[in-house]
């Protein structure tokens, strides 16, 4: 048993190589492997990406190091999402991030995600009109517009703008009064709900005027942007 193990030590660990290969760490690697620039038959000055120069042989950078220095671990730059630390490291983009400049910025992001000032943002299904992939232009009822995105109003508003509480808009059983929709009935107070009713519904002609106008420019850009991409595939 002993010989055993003495004889299967030897075997994967090398004190020394035969002719055209090194030891490094006990294993023997073939002379001048991913080397660029070699010295002579068994030396290097420069090797290939993904390796660093020990003396005088090329080792393999680390699983996420593209290239490195000096040791495996100390990265110069990274591969596909990864990032390089400040500390020399490549750390993993987080998702929603495909790929990504350092934790905070992406610059590519995963299936259904789009991209926006260097972050991900959902793709939703309550855009009226879209572009450049899944980027919302304008928005289904009873949803605003905000950054791309499509989100939903309050649920006493039938349509808002700006935020989720800033009605444009109610449901039957309400009315608007400065932007906000309520009940007229169980309101307290002396409201006068008829004067109520005909000023906001001069309000909401105007607003709604004002909306509409957007939505025709957002649709405009939508379609000045798709004759660009068709012109440039040609």
């Amino acid at each position: 048993m002993q010989r055993t193990l003495h004889n299967m030590f030897k075997r994967t660990a090398c004190y020394s190589c035969i002719n055209g290969y090194y030891n490094h760490n006990r294993i023997c690697y073939k002379c001048n492997s991913y080397c660029i620039t070699p010295i002579d038959n068994c030396t290097c000055s420069i090797c290939e990406d993904g390796y660093y120069l020990l003396n005088k042989h090329c080792i393999k950078c680390g699983q996420k190091c593209k290239t490195c220095q000096d040791t495996e671990d100390k990265c110069l730059t990274c591969y596909e999402k990864y990032y390089l630390s400040s500390n020399n490291l490549c750390l993993e983009c987080k998702s929603p991030c495909n790929t990504c400049i350092n934790e905070k910025t992406c610059t590519s992001c995963v299936d259904d995600y789009f991209l926006f000032s260097g972050n991900c943002y959902q793709c939703n299904i309550n855009c009226k009109t879209t572009f450049d992939g899944c980027k919302c232009a304008t928005c289904v009822e009873g949803y605003y517009f905000n950054q791309y995105q499509c989100l939903k109003c309050d649920q006493n508003c039938k349509t808002c703008t700006v935020s989720k509480s800033k009605c444009l808009s109610c449901y039957s059983d309400k009315i608007l009064y400065n932007n906000s929709c309520i009940n007229c009935a169980g309101s307290s107070g002396n409201i006068n709900c008829t004067e109520i009713y005909e000023n906001e519904t001069n309000q909401i002609n105007e607003e709604e005027k004002e909306a509409k106008f957007y939505d025709e420019v957002l649709e405009n850009l939508n379609h000045f942007l798709l004759l660009k991409n068709i012109i440039h595939q040609f």
